[in-house]
């Protein structure tokens, strides 16, 4: 990982060095602020030097080519969407999703496991 050093030169009374006995930390009086001009000098020397690029929100001609996109969705294929279970189990408001439990799991009588695994380690 790259080393960095931050130089800020403030008002010693906007301070407080007696957060830590050690005086390995320090405390703002406004913290906030201090992490937005921190933020905002590094967001500024990243794109100065073109070091991350920037979000570009132009459509993709690429994209917009694309079946998903291009092609209607029909009534056909709704209909298809629908009655799956899958859509089913999205398709309820305000509900839980859980694993129903199944004979195949074998986790229906856990508390025998722990019993048996007690009876091996003694």
């Amino acid at each position: 990982f790259p080393g960095y050093v931050l130089y800020i030169d403030l008002d010693p009374a906007q301070i407080d060095i007696n957060v830590h006995p050690t005086k390995q930390e320090i405390k703002f009086e406004d913290e906030k602020i201090i992490y937005a001009f921190i933020q905002a000098a590094v967001k500024h020397a990243l794109a100065q030097f073109s070091i991350a690029p920037s979000l570009d929100f132009s459509l993709n001609a690429d994209i917009q080519q694309l079946d998903a996109i291009s092609k209607p969705f029909t009534n056909e294929q709704q209909q298809a969407t629908i009655s799956s279970g899958l859509y089913q189990t999205f398709s309820r408001s305000h509900q839980a999703h859980a694993i129903e439990p199944t004979e195949k799991s074998g986790l229906g009588d856990w508390r025998a496991y722990f019993k048996e695994s007690s009876i091996v380690n003694r």
